[in-house]
Parts: structure tokens; sequence; C-alpha cells
């Protein structure tokens, strides 16, 4: 058990500054925000972890999105009906239920690190200000949070699924994501 401790060390070591070099730019002062709103040590140990779990977070979205039946878009237009999912840059995840009786579901969950956000936060009769696109914000008028860190991933249900089906998919995949992102962030938490 110590070997296999004292080697896991090892390696993590060895990749010391590599996982940022792997991140694309904005994404990298995306982390070095974070850093500044969670209370973790500003060096690079937490650079390299929030790096790190980044990539383990983007690797998890685009293996359940796939999946559970989802497709990747780049647009989503306010007044589209359907649900969506959406990952920021920061990690953090945004349900968007179906719209219903011209409401929709919304929900924002955070990534955890950072104290000037609510941890989840949701809201039953929410709409979308605007589209949303990827590098954008997403923006609620009413909705759980006014708005979101900058969108870098959109999914939809492929086909032309039930209302039914889009919030039974969207909240199942929301709740995995959620406890994965979660464990990934202990790591961090207890690496530090």
């Amino acid at each position: 058990m110590r070997l296999l401790a004292h080697n896991s060390i090892l390696k993590w070591r060895e990749r010391m500054g590599k996982y940022m070099e792997e991140l694309p730019g904005y994404i990298r002062e995306h982390i070095s925000a974070v850093i500044e709103s969670s209370g973790l040590p500003d060096d690079e140990t937490t650079r390299e972890l929030l790096a790190k779990s980044w990539i383990d977070k983007e690797k998890i979205f685009k293996e359940n999105v796939k999946k559970f039946g989802l497709e990747e878009i780049e647009t989503f237009a306010h007044d589209d009906t359907r649900g969506a999912l959406a990952m920021t840059y920061s990690g953090s995840l945004v349900r968007i239920g179906p719209v219903v009786k011209d409401v929709r579901m919304a929900q924002y969950v955070s990534i955890g690190l950072r104290t000037d956000v609510p941890d989840i936060a949701g809201k039953e009769e929410s709409k979308l200000s605007e589209d949303m696109e990827i590098g954008g914000t997403i923006q609620f008028d009413p909705g759980p949070v006014k708005k979101t860190s900058p969108v870098y991933k959109i999914a939809v249900l492929a086909g032309n699924p039930s209302i039914e089906e889009q919030e039974e998919k969207i909240n199942e995949v929301t709740l995995l994501l959620q406890e994965e992102f979660t464990r990934v962030n202990k790591t961090i938490v207890s690496d530090r």
C-alpha cells in the first residue's frame, strides 16, 4: 500500500506544471480567478490540482453526455423549447429543463470550491433571457442565478424526446455528474 501511494506521488510530481499547459488559455485564466475566490493557496500545486480536476471533469462530462444519448451543440436559442445541460469554464453545471407552460426549471450546481456563488440554486419557473453559446454566459430572468461563468459545453438530448424523457434524462445525467464532480473536488481539498 505504501509503495502504491509513493508511486502515485512520484507520478504526480513528474506531471507538475503539465496539467495547466494542457488547458486552453481562457480556461487557465478562469482557474486563476477561481483560486482567488476559493480560499485555497495561490501556488503552483493548487493550479495543477485545479487543472487536473478540470481535465477530469471535462472527460466525465463528455463520457456521460454520450452515454445518456445527449449531443453537444454550439448554441441554444433562449426560445428553444428543449431542455439542455451546460458546463461552464469553472466546471459548474447548469441544468435547463424543457419549456412547460412558458417556463422551465433551471438549476445551477457550483464546483463547490468558490465562496462567491451558491453551491446549488434552483428555480422552477425560470426563463433564459438570452441565447446560450459557447464562450458566452447563461443569463436568466428570472433564474437560479442572474448569470453564469462562460459556457464551455452545451448538450441536448438527440432526436425528438418527450418533455418527460428530457426531464428524466437531463436530471439523471446532472445528478451523476454532480456526484462525480464532487468526488473530483474532494481530491483537490484532500491533496492540499
